[in-house]
């Protein structure tokens, strides 16, 4: 896990920081620092999840492109349940 020092945690931070002060300010801080955290932690995960989707799918075709290559049982786009018949 990544420990980042970024706006969002110096904004964290101040919120907590000024509680005794500014009650209101500080409540306001702290809630929107936690919002946004958790909507970069959504944005990243989804991010990683397409990134692997799309490896899977390069995988799937490759894996499908190479088993077309050696798939004798298939000859001139006929498959082996498939009959050639001359009528």
């Amino acid at each position: 896990m990544k420990l980042n020092i970024g706006f969002l945690e110096i904004m964290f931070a101040g919120g907590v920081y000024l509680y005794s002060q500014a009650f209101a300010l500080s409540l306001t801080l702290i809630i929107t620092a936690c919002i946004l955290k958790f909507m970069y932690y959504v944005m990243e995960y989804d991010r990683e999840k397409q990134s692997r989707q799309k490896t899977e799918r390069a995988v799937d075709d490759l894996t499908n492109s190479i088993k077309s290559l050696f798939d004798f049982n298939k000859v001139n786009n006929v498959s082996k349940y498939e009959k050639k018949t001359f009528h």
